[in-house]
């Protein structure tokens, strides 16, 4: 499967939509105070490979993953959460997917994530790729993209 994955400026534009739509009573700081090597790390988790060969072959592992290391690794000063929780949208979206799940559960996930144990790091990833395997349905992306505008 050629899954396509989210580059840093695709995550900067995921950010401040962030800013203008979930910054509740808790603002976001500027995009270039994010720890850049942490973000990248972040960004690369999904597509990682030991000896050409793909640690997370499914894109619910991968989607997982991102989900997952966004929030622990902490890039940005605040909104670890809800950009992870924009970020899954997003990358599922690219990749002809969405899942339907109300913001309120999603972001209820993110909170219990970055509340585990980094121990349980891989258990915690396969439960929320089987929770994504369980509400993704495959989208067109030109038809989701046309109901945005």
């Amino acid at each position: 499967m050629n899954n396509k994955f989210l580059t840093l400026e695709e995550l900067q534009y995921i950010y401040e939509y962030t800013i203008d739509n979930y910054t509740y009573d808790e603002p976001l700081d500027p995009f270039n105070t994010a720890n850049f090597n942490k973000l990248e790390s972040a960004l690369y988790s999904p597509k990682r490979q030991y000896f050409n060969v793909t640690l997370y072959p499914t894109l619910e592992i991968q989607a997982s993953v991102l989900f997952y290391e966004i929030i622990k690794l902490h890039p940005f000063i605040n909104g670890n959460k809800r950009v992870a929780c924009v970020a899954l949208l997003t990358f599922l979206a690219i990749n002809e997917f969405w899942i339907n799940m109300k913001w309120e559960v999603l972001y209820e996930l993110a909170k219990n994530v970055a509340a585990s144990d980094s121990q349980d790091r891989n258990m915690i990833q396969e439960e929320i790729a089987q929770i994504i395997k369980n509400n993704i349905n495959r989208i067109s992306l030109e038809n989701f993209i046309s109901g945005l505008q």
